[in-house]
């Protein structure tokens, strides 16, 4: 499995059907949702079924874990202080720490567009960003039972 992925890749194919490329991200609020199976096919072809419809943009946003990040769940993790058993907090953190070797990179990507008022969406992520995603996700539960 890969450790990295390349946006610029993503980009390139789509300039080169044509697009226009637009960084930044779809508000999951504003429009119903649909999401590619990767299991049918790779960005490539979700791309090329945007040009096949007319869509003249791709919207591309991609996950880079920073230093901050891990520090600011550290710190978070550090209000759980006499509310959680002090191991646990421990282990959350030293968990948290192995994902300093990945700061700098991205983790993951999405490919969006849209047609007729749904947004279509392809994402693709490493195994260890959704393996740090997912510890985001047990931080957040503890902090909600605090």
């Amino acid at each position: 499995m890969i450790e990295e992925i390349n946006i610029d890749g993503f980009a390139a194919k789509a300039r080169s059907l044509g697009l226009s490329v637009f960084y930044g991200f779809m508000d999951e609020q504003l429009a119903p949702m649909a999401y590619w199976d990767n299991e049918h096919g790779d960005y490539a072809e979700f791309i090329r079924l945007a040009k096949d419809l007319g869509v003249p943009m791709v919207v591309i946003n991609g996950f880079v874990l920073d230093d901050d990040d891990i520090d600011e769940s550290k710190s978070d993790i550090e209000s759980l202080s006499g509310e959680a058993p002090e191991g646990v907090a421990r282990d959350l953190k030293k968990r948290l720490e192995s994902f300093r070797k990945y700061a700098g990179k991205v983790g993951s990507v999405a490919v969006s567009w849209t047609k007729d008022g749904v947004v279509y969406n392809y994402i693709e992520s490493t195994k260890w960003a959704a393996d740090y995603f997912y510890l985001l996700d047990e931080i957040d539960n503890l902090l909600e039972g605090s």
